[in-house]
């Protein structure tokens, strides 16, 4: 007799199958699994998998781009949109957006912190939201609202992206399509099935040798895995290289900061295969992808958004020309977004690339850095450990500054008079990654108006 699709996991993979058991208990209780701390799912009913079919069909069949104006689809959402958002209404409301788009005001994170109750539609079913906070890797930590079918729609545009650059290995079915690493103090780690991959897993892990049974359980549970593919940030690879894990996936997908040349040279010398770079926010989903032609250019993702580089009062600018880039568009019910500043700049240019791709390319692209700290003890401090503490606080920004006497100084915006429990807080958790002896001074300050925002610097050599 087949084993039940238990309750807990049926509760988080609605669409869960008996057949697909089997490789999620595998995976969860492998003698050399991580300490799991959450569970996690998909979340999908029948019709949002259903949409996310839907989308992943457009994504190969409607890569049609105009050129530099928003397109007619886009126009059209807009106004559709302009009734049901206070946000939009306000915004749009007597501009004809096909000659004056240009007039309409630019969306920034600051009203998404502050304003969030007027950009979400007020006929929203909110039966379905999920919230996944932002790690504040731009230091902006945004509680950014989302919906099942929306983040269901990255499988179809990381298949895509992949696949544009080379990998050839299918993702779909009993087998593992990709583990997420991680290197951090502290994450959370899970393991899970897509039911768009049809049953293929899905891990989130984390190598901080805390979260495992023995030292080299890490390594051998990934290779166990087999994994299709690896994602994570740059630092969570250079510290998989460093551990000599000998796993080489088929396709390496790096995220959450941009993947400069000797880092893709470093990561892609050791893995020898695709190394694709993924830029993508929480507030927008995945927006462009490393072009397998010319990895310093990325080219435009979803078919549903709109993306222009602006200056800083909102003017769109030549193509070609370096501005601000802003995002229009997407499909989460809970975060329809306007000339959204991202925080990032690049240029953008059309027509088609030679590796085939139709979509605007983004160029001189300045996305977030990989920006790495010291403690006395010669320790490396992961910039994201840092905004996970931060974002545990009622901050609207913040900039982390490390002198090279390894003194620190953490600038926030507490949107008020910060106290000083609020304050003290802060510090013992900064303190408790640099260890003793390192100073930290909050100190109330909005980040400087104008030019791009550098959260995280550091003067340590």
């Amino acid at each position: 007799m087949k084993q039940p699709v238990p309750r807990e996991i049926s509760e988080r993979i609605p669409l869960m199958k008996k057949e697909w058991l089997p490789l999620y208990n595998r995976m969860g209780e492998h003698s050399h699994a991580p300490r799991w701390n959450t569970m996690c799912g998909d979340r999908l009913f029948k019709g949002d998998l259903e949409y996310v079919r839907g989308f992943a069909a457009g994504l190969e069949s409607e890569r049609t781009f105009t050129g530099p104006e928003p397109s007619e689809s886009i126009i059209e959402w807009c106004e559709s949109m302009k009734n049901r958002s206070h946000w939009f209404e306000s915004k749009i409301a007597g501009l004809d957006l096909k000659r004056e788009w240009h007039l309409v005001p630019l969306m920034r994170r600051s009203d998404m912190q502050s304003s969030l109750e007027y950009i979400l539609p007020y006929d929203a079913n909110l039966s379905r939201l999920v919230v996944n906070p932002t790690s504040g890797t731009t230091g902006h930590p945004i509680p950014a609202p989302n919906h099942p079918a929306a983040v269901g729609c990255y499988d179809p545009m990381i298949q895509y992206a992949l696949r544009m650059n080379g990998l050839k290995s299918s993702c779909v079915g009993d087998k593992v399509a990709a583990i997420q690493v991680c290197s951090q103090q502290k994450t959370i780690v899970y393991h899970t099935v897509h039911s768009y991959l049809d049953g293929a897993g899905f891990a989130k892990i984390n190598l901080n040798e805390n979260e495992w049974r023995s030292p080299e359980s890490s390594a051998l549970y990934i290779k166990d895995m087999a994994p299709v593919f690896l994602s994570g940030d740059p630092y969570s690879f250079l510290d998989y290289i460093r551990r000599g894990i000998e796993y080489r996936p088929g396709a390496i997908l790096s995220t959450a900061v941009t993947l400069e040349r000797a880092l893709r040279e470093k990561i892609s010398g050791y893995f020898r295969c695709p190394v694709v770079d993924m830029y993508s926010l929480n507030e927008t989903g995945p927006v462009a992808y490393s072009c397998p032609d010319d990895p310093s250019k990325y080219h435009i993702l979803p078919h549903d958004i709109y993306v222009e580089a602006v200056s800083e009062t909102g003017e769109p600018l030549p193509e070609g020309e370096v501005g601000k880039i802003a995002v229009s568009g997407g499909r989460n019910p809970y975060l329809p977004l306007l000339r959204y500043l991202t925080g990032d700049r690049g240029a953008v240019s059309y027509g088609k690339c030679s590796c085939g791709e139709t979509s605007p390319t983004l160029s001189s692209f300045e996305g977030r850095e990989l920006v790495l700290f010291r403690s006395r003890g010669g320790g490396i401090v992961n910039s994201i450990d840092i905004s996970g503490i931060v974002r545990s606080f009622p901050v609207y920004s913040f900039s982390f500054l490390q002198r090279a006497d390894y003194s620190c100084i953490l600038k926030i915006d507490a949107g008020g008079e910060m106290t000083a429990s609020l304050a003290n807080r802060m510090k013992d958790g900064i303190e408790a990654l640099f260890g003793e002896g390192v100073t930290v001074e909050p100190v109330r300050e909005k980040p400087a108006a104008g030019g791009k925002f550098r959260p995280f610097i550091c003067e340590v050599e």
